[in-house]
């Protein structure tokens, strides 16, 4: 099971986390702070070390973002492999303060793969689809971390996506739950109606609540994409749909 994060936001304003301008540079380090926490300082033992023969080291542990690493993205510095997956939770966060919507859903890889073969069966094109989205690599200068897909789907895609979507979701062609009530993959209380138990845990299926919640997140996201793919400013480009999966 893993997580897929959405943002509506330019991928030229995603770019400029990296080197940024003073301007935006101000605003997203203010922003890091809420995600970050300071570098350890040394402690009296790592002062006093060198006065031995072999100067003791403090052990300093950094099990989350800290603010060197945002005045590294925003320097445009390369940063170890050890420090990408914390840097990364710093980029979902300035994408989630400066993007104009958002969606975070719980679900895996074959979730996706089920979703993306009922949907084009009922009508959606195919670059639309989840596979499409995480495979177009945006090239962003930061590495992924281990683990980590990042994928971008551009407005004027977004734009069309917006019309079909609400068709094929909404189709009643999009693969009913079978018969068999005691399938493991299918279940009659389906919300995607495309015959899908959403999400897993193990090898049991969710709560109904909790998994209509899941699909509401991701189904709304495409759904508004109609409003917010038209919010375009003179200062501001329209938002193109940036995509995680961990």
């Amino acid at each position: 099971m893993g997580t897929l994060w959405l943002y509506a936001i330019s991928l030229d304003d995603v770019r400029d986390f990296f080197a940024a301008p003073n301007t935006v540079a101000e605003e997203l380090l203010s922003a890091a702070e809420e995600v970050t926490h300071e570098t350890p300082k040394p402690t009296l033992l790592g002062k006093v070390g060198p006065l031995f023969k072999h100067p003791i080291a403090p052990v300093i542990e950094l099990p989350g973002p800290t603010m060197d690493d945002a005045h590294a993205l925003i320097e445009g510095r390369a940063l170890p492999p050890d420090r990408l997956g914390p840097a990364w939770v710093i980029v979902r966060h300035w994408c989630s303060k400066r993007c104009c919507d958002s969606a975070e859903v719980t679900v895996d890889r074959s979730q996706l793969a089920t979703l993306d073969f009922a949907h084009v069966a009922s009508g959606l094109s195919s670059q639309f689809s989840f596979g499409t989205l995480l495979a177009r690599d945006p090239h962003l200068p930061l590495l992924p971390a281990p683990g980590l897909v990042v994928g971008w789907m551009p407005n004027a895609y977004a734009h069309k996506m917006a019309a079909q979507w609400p068709l094929a979701t909404e189709s009643d062609n999009v693969g009913a739950p079978p018969n068999d009530a005691s399938s493991a993959t299918f279940s009659r209380d389906d919300p995607t109606g495309v015959g899908l138990t959403w999400p897993l845990q193990g090898n049991q299926p969710q709560s109904a609540a909790e998994w209509q919640r899941q699909w509401n997140a991701l189904n709304g996201f495409f759904v508004r994409a109609a409003k917010w793919t038209f919010a375009e400013s003179r200062d501001k480009p329209a938002p193109d749909v940036l995509a995680m999966y961990q």
